[in-house]
């Protein structure tokens, strides 16, 4: 089991909180035999300092602006964020992406304890998820890892029989949290569910599932109802003869509700390979996407309340249609994706609805099928996430209500609201009007669809103000919510990586709302100004409208505001207002945190944008160009030169403004574009553009300049003011070369041969070798022999290719012609042969670790004869050979050193060229330069260090966990990169070649 000290030594009980927070220290615990490399985190957030008041050694997390005020009532108390709630509460935050969350989803308390658990669905990557444990112990939580590597863990709930069941996208399966070894307690009680790609039993195939992430609830008699969401918006080209959408049809309807019920008794039978599921039956169709699902206690005893948020059809109108709350009735169709709201008719549908079809006037309640209206409406795009009963005295105004999470980005989302109950768990209508606030607004949104006969439901807000403020917090993006036993509430933000809980907050202080600082109408203006001025960045936008917008991302997104009736003028200048109108989509000069460059490219955690992008890059050489195209309007629209901040003793260079006040502060390796060298009001300063929202503090006032100091800054591309071209060398810059989940999460070791083509281990499922060839496209090269598994690969001078098998605890050699594998050395004691270097003479170099000893040998390998040439405390991974091959160069993955031994029969007086603070370094290379780079794990970046151990600087990578890397290229000045996160290969050009060029 994995257990990791996060942030936790932020949370404080009141008897310690006196004492300065323990000292974070990376534990890891294997059980015997376990071959796998761990990895470590040592961020250290925050503590009490000796007059008790809560210090931060970093200003924000997870985006949320850290100050010394606190929440909370009783033992636990909190940093307060800033986000504005109804009178009597306030946020906390308990951990957040700084300590290692990806995309937390849902989150359950563990009865007669203090410790929850969480499942961190990991992104929109595969087999990229965890579940956590939160665990109070003394004065601290801490968060340890039980599961990983699992595929979109979303569903989360206790079962009958105390054990914790999971939802991933084709099963769902249970295990003992409380066992010092949870995944060898892991049973599959529910499989073969639709998930990512799959085939409906009409025989239509569904190559890419929208919906896959797989929710469920339980009855008081131990059955299951599961999600089965909709494969798309609006079931598109998926169409039957007769004109009905075949997704919603068969005995195995997706936008459906299944119910699945225990073999015998309460508790569900543990399947094998062999066994059948339980028996199902379809309870409810029509649902587009049931990931909000509440069961009252008592149900499915008559009248109970069985309650659903449906996340409704992406229409291009911002106010339609809305979201819903449905009472979930067996038998009832609820009308995805023929109706909308109450019984208005979906217009693609209208002339289906009147053909003699068993669906003719569904809407109207007149069809064969029998129709359920909504109970009451939620705001349109909202989101509806997550349903919670309140039963618990710390909140009297809560006691006897129902909560909501509402996700949605658009301004009617990032709120949690509630609304009184019967004592059947129903919500009680009081209204024939609903309306609902909207972010930066000043307005309400009333819905458009209760008519005066049909009363809903008014949810009041909880929480109220949680759209973005530069330097302050992020939007809110709320998912899961539970009750904790103290009755306190506690939220997970996917987006946000956050853990947040919400307390009772008795201050005198009158807390006004933060000011809405989205991009004005008049920096908006400005901008496409600019954009206009450039005939070429003119070009590229009407390229990125014609071939990215129009062609993939129409039906979403209100499509971005475009009218058929518009002209080619004004379809350009409407995309560009839509694009830089949105929160952090676009943020010239910087790719890296602009979020249409994230999901155009499918990187991060926002839903790519297109859904298909992973797919389109690989295959779609338009799309890349347009998607380039992007990338280059973002960096070029300011004119200005790209600098980058040099690595200093500090973790992060301040901003200053023109009278050297404090507004922020960026990163060690981040990127900005400066506009000014020589600003006469403040000499020994650069200004630069606008920093993200993200590294700003909030203290200065808008439309103040931004200034970093001269001295810390370093060129690393130009471009030229008069064109806003970028100069043609785009050295440092890692993209995706791969398709994403080629790869499995062992992906690691790759090597180049003469023909450019790269290997890695891995492919698709462990035990293989991948070859991907300089164009990205990949396949499976060959099987590993039974029970070996490759951790890296090697290939020499004459093109023979060895392979580091960790668990058959040997040397593979493959012949690249015939592909034939054989043994090349093995029983000599290896414990875990873990990465490979080749001499021009064929000799061969292994580190091989003792991840459970925290110990390592390294071997020597000649025409098959091994031995070993070091052995000691060190945990070496990473290994090369010097530019001249008379040295090894090798890293120590326990201690984050790197060192340096001269080579002979033995390996002696090692020297220490640097050390890593923190996230452990995995595989390295060295260039003709001697200059080496490492991958540091979980860090996401690749640094670079030269022949003298200094840090010369930090390449970002498209994923937190960049695994090894090796030359490539014609030239030997491409690095190509095995990413973990998401199972692929990056690429990015450097200015030296690897040492074999």
């Amino acid at each position: 089991m994995k257990k990791t000290n996060l942030i936790l030594a932020s949370i404080f009980i009141l008897a310690s909180c006196t004492h300065t927070g323990p000292k974070m220290t990376p534990v890891k615990e294997l059980a015997s035999g376990e071959a796998v490399s761990p990895y470590y985190e040592t961020d250290f957030v925050g503590g009490w300092d000796n007059k008790s008041r809560f210090v931060a050694s970093g200003s924000h997390i997870s985006g949320y602006k850290i100050t010394q005020e606190t929440c909370g009532q009783g033992e636990v108390k909190l940093p307060r964020v800033s986000i504005s709630t109804r009178s009597g509460y306030c946020v906390g935050i308990v951990a957040g992406q700084e300590q290692g969350l990806i995309a937390p989803r849902t989150i359950v308390p563990i009865t007669g304890t203090k410790d929850f658990l969480l499942a961190d669905f990991g992104g929109w990557v595969r087999n990229n998820g965890r579940i956590i444990l939160i665990k109070r112990e003394g004065g601290t939580y801490t968060l340890r890892t039980l599961l990983e590597k699992l595929d979109y863990p979303h569903g989360l709930a206790f079962g009958p029989d105390g054990k914790a069941y999971v939802g991933v996208q084709d099963k769902i399966f249970r295990f003992n949290p409380l066992s010092r070894t949870p995944a060898q307690t892991v049973e599959v009680v529910i499989k073969d569910l639709p998930g990512m790609a799959f085939t409906m039993p009409t025989g239509q195939s569904i190559a890419k599932n929208i919906h896959p992430l797989k929710q469920f609830v339980f009855d008081r008699n131990g059955a299951i109802y599961v999600n089965i969401g909709a494969p798309t918006d609006a079931c598109g080209a998926h169409l039957s003869p007769d004109g009905s959408c075949y997704a919603a049809e068969s005995a195995r309807p997706t936008a459906a509700i299944w119910k699945y019920t225990p073999q015998q008794g309460k508790i569900f039978k543990t399947l094998t390979a062999v066994d059948k599921n339980p028996a199902m039956e379809v309870i409810a169709t029509g649902l587009r996407n049931s990931v909000a699902m509440l069961t009252h206690p008592m149900y499915p005893n008559e009248g109970y309340a069985f309650l659903q948020g449906e996340n409704a059809r992406d229409f291009p109108d911002p106010a339609q249609p809305n979201e819903e709350l449905n009472s979930i009735k067996k038998g009832m169709n609820y009308g995805w994706p023929y109706c909308y709201n109450n019984r208005s008719v979906s217009p693609d549908f209208k002339d289906f609805l009147n053909k003699n079809t068993k669906y003719k006037n569904l809407c109207a309640g007149q069809a064969s099928i029998a129709y359920q209206p909504p109970l009451t409406l939620f705001p349109p795009h909202s989101s509806p996430l997550d349903l919670k009963y309140y039963n618990s005295d710390r909140f009297p105004e809560l006691k006897g209500t129902v909560l909501v999470t509402w996700h949605g980005y658009m301004p009617t989302g990032s709120r949690i609201a509630f609304a009184r109950v019967d004592d059947k768990g129903f919500p009680v209508a009081n209204t024939n009007a609903l309306s609902y606030g909207q972010n930066c607004s000043g307005r309400k949104l009333v819905t458009s669809d209760v008519e005066q006969s049909v009363k809903g439901v008014q949810f009041e807000e909880l929480i109220t103000g949680w759209y973005g403020v530069g330097g302050v917090r992020p939007q809110g993006a709320p998912v899961g919510m539970t009750v904790a036993e103290d009755g306190s509430l506690w939220v997970v933000e996917d987006k946000n990586a956050s853990i947040l809980r919400i307390d009772k907050d008795d201050s005198p202080t009158v807390r006004m709302p933060e000011p809405c600082d989205s991009r004005s109408e008049e920096d908006i203006q400005e901008l496409i100004g600019l954009i206009k001025a450039s005939s070429k960045n003119a070009a590229l936008l009407t390229n990125i409208r014609k071939n990215l917008v129009e062609r993939h991302c129409m039906g979403c997104h209100s499509n971005f505001n475009l009218a058929p009736e518009m002209g080619e003028d004004e379809k350009d200048h409407t995309v560009a207002h839509y694009m830089l109108k949105q929160d952090s989509w676009f943020l010239p000069g910087n790719l890296k945190e602009s979020r249409i460059h994230q999901r155009t490219h499918a990187l991060g955690v926002d839903r790519p944008m297109p859904g298909n992008a992973a797919d389109l890059l690989a295959n779609d050489a338009g799309y890349r160009q347009v998607v380039a195209d992007l990338d280059t309007l973002i960096k070029t629209i300011i004119p200005g030169d790209v600098y980058r901040i040099k690595l200093q003793s500090s973790p992060s260079l301040k901003i200053r403004d023109r009278n050297k006040n404090s507004c922020g502060a960026i990163p060690n390796k981040d990127e900005v574009l400066v506009i000014n060298t020589r600003p006469s009001e403040m000499p020994g300063y650069y200004e630069i553009y606008k920093p993200a929202k993200k590294y700003m503090n909030g203290d200065c006032a808008p439309g103040t300049k931004y200034y970093l100091g001269e001295q810390y800054l370093e060129r690393v591309g130009q471009r030229n003011p008069s064109s806003f071209v970028e100069i043609p060398q785009d050295l440092f810059i890692s993209r995706p070369l791969s398709e994403m989940g080629q790869f499995g999460f062992g992906i690691e070791g790759p090597s180049v041969d003469l023909q450019g083509n790269i290997f890695a281990v891995n492919f698709g499922e462990k035990g293989t070798v991948g070859i991907v060839n300089p164009s990205g496209q990949g396949q499976k090269f060959v099987s590993l022999p039974q029970g070996s598994v490759g951790n890296a690969t090697a290939i020499s001078p004459r093109g023979r290719i060895y392979v580091a098998d960790y668990v058959g605890h040997k040397v593979l050699t493959i012949d690249p012609k015939t592909k034939e594998v054989e043994t090349y050395v093995e029983n000599v004691g290896m414990s875990q042969p873990n990465d490979i270097v080749v001499s021009k003479n064929e000799v061969l170099y292994l580190s091989d670790p003792n991840w459970k000893n925290k110990s390592s040998r390294i071997w020597r390998v000649e025409n098959g004869e091994a031995e070993v040439i070091y052995e000691g405390k060190e945990v070496f991974n990473g290994i090369d050979l010097s530019a001249d091959e008379r040295s090894l160069i090798l890293g120590d993955s326990r201690t984050n050193k790197i060192y340096r031994f001269k080579i002979a029969d033995k390996l002696t007086d090692p020297e220490v060229l640097i050390q890593f603070k923190g996230h452990e370094i995995d595989g390295l290379k060295v260039d003709a330069e001697d200059n080496i780079y490492v991958a540091r794990i979980r860090k996401g970046v690749i640094a670079k260090i030269s022949a003298q151990g200094e840090l010369v600087q930090e390449i970002s990578v498209n994923g937190q966990h960049p695994t090894n890397l090796v030359f490539g290229g014609i030239d030997g000045k491409t690095v190509y990169v095995t990413q973990r996160d998401g199972g692929f290969i990056e690429s990015f050009r450097v200015d030296v070649p690897g040492r074999r060029w």
